[in-house]
């Protein structure tokens, strides 16, 4: 199995994440289970009928990798906008 444990900070950078995630699985028809407690997630993700690690699973796991980035690089755009809107005079 693939699991990974996920801080996502805030809800709505989980929010982004989660959307992307279930796009994700609709798209690959591959699903894993997904837990979420607060802003954390958790991802175990294993083909099921084989009972086993395949590709189709590696490629989710990869694909949910780039989306947590995207999430993380979109959280950090929005806090670095609202400080520079803090600071102005």
């Amino acid at each position: 199995r693939l699991d990974r444990a996920l801080e996502l900070y805030s809800n709505k950078t989980l929010r982004f994440f989660i959307d992307q995630l279930l796009e994700l699985e609709e798209e690959m028809k591959h699903n894993a289970t997904i837990k979420i407690a607060g802003t954390k997630v958790t991802v175990d993700v294993y083909t099921h009928g084989l009972n086993d690690v395949t590709d189709v699973d590696r490629d989710y796991a990869k694909a949910l990798n780039d989306i947590y980035g995207d999430a993380i690089d979109m959280m950090n755009r929005r806090n670095m906008l609202s400080n520079k809107q803090l600071h102005w005079s």
